[in-house]
C-alpha cells in the first residue's frame, strides 16, 4: 500500500508520517509512506504555478499509483477562510484525483488553552476543535472524501485528565505525543482498527490509546 502526506508542520513535526510508517509495518502492513510538506502551507497553495512542492507531488504520483493521499490543511483556513479550503481540495482532486485511490482529510486540533489566536476570538481549545470537526466533516462529504479525526481525539485526551502533554509550548503544534496520536488515528482511519503492536512509538503511557478506540 502506498500512502502519501500532503501537508504542514503539523504533519513534519515529529516526523510524524515516520512514525505511522513504522506503526504500520509492527503490525504487519506492507506500506510505503512518503510525505511533502512546508511549514505554514494551506492546501490551495500548493497548486500555484512552479511550485516546487507540488511538483514533487505530481512527481511521486506519476511513479505510483496512490492508495491513500492523507491532506492537511493550514489549522486555522477552515475557521477565517473556508472558502479557501474547499477550493485547495477541489484543485487538488482535479490535478491528481486520477492517480489516488482515495483521499483522507487530517483533521486538526484547537490550540491550547492560553493561545491568543483562542483569546482573540473568545474560544476554548474544545469550541475550536469542535468547529474544525464541523468544517472537515462538511468538507469531506463535499469532497467525497474520508477524515481521520485527529483533532477530535486530540480534545478527548485534552480535556481528559490523562495528564499527557500533546502540545509543544508554543501551544499549537504537536508534542512528541501527539505525534504519536496522530499516528494511531491515521492507523485506525486506514485500516480499520487500532495497532495492537505499539512498542516502537516507545511510549511511558499507554492511556493515550484509550481515546482513539
Amino acid at each position: 500500500m502506498k500512502i502519501l502526506f500532503v501537508g504542514n508542520s503539523y504533519t513534519y513535526y515529529n516526523d510524524m508520517p515516520k512514525l505511522f510508517c513504522a506503526l504500520a509495518q509492527e503490525n504487519g502492513k506492507d506500506v510505503l509512506v512518503d510525505s511533502v510538506t512546508k511549514g505554514g502551507r494551506k492546501l490551495y497553495e500548493n497548486l500555484t504555478p512552479y511550485d516546487s512542492h507540488w511538483a514533487k507531488v505530481r512527481e511521486i504520483t506519476a511513479e505510483n499509483h496512490i492508495d491513500v493521499c492523507i491532506l492537511q490543511e493550514n489549522s486555522l483556513l477552515p475557521i477565517t477562510d473556508n472558502d479557501a479550503f474547499i477550493n485547495g481540495l477541489t484543485m487538488i482532486k482535479e490535478d491528481i484525483g486520477a492517480r489516488v485511490s482515495k483521499f483522507v482529510l487530517y483533521e486538526t486540533w484547537g490550540r491550547k488553552n492560553g493561545a491568543e489566536f483562542l483569546a482573540e476570538n473568545r474560544l476554548s481549545s474544545v469550541a475550536m476543535t469542535n468547529i474544525i470537526h464541523e468544517k472537515y466533516k462538511k468538507a469531506a462529504e463535499l469532497m467525497e472524501m474520508e477524515i481521520s479525526p485527529v483533532g477530535k481525539h486530540f480534545a478527548d485526551v485534552y480535556r481528559g485528565g490523562s495528564g499527557i502533554e500533546l502540545y509543544c509550548s508554543d501551544n499549537s503544534h504537536p508534542a512528541r505525543e501527539g505525534s504519536c496520536l496522530a499516528a494511531c488515528v491515521h492507523y485506525k482511519t486506514i485500516f480499520g482498527k487500532l495497532p495492537q503492536n505499539m512498542a516502537c512509538l516507545k511510549l511511558t503511557s499507554y492511556d493515550i490509546f484509550i481515546f482513539t478506540a
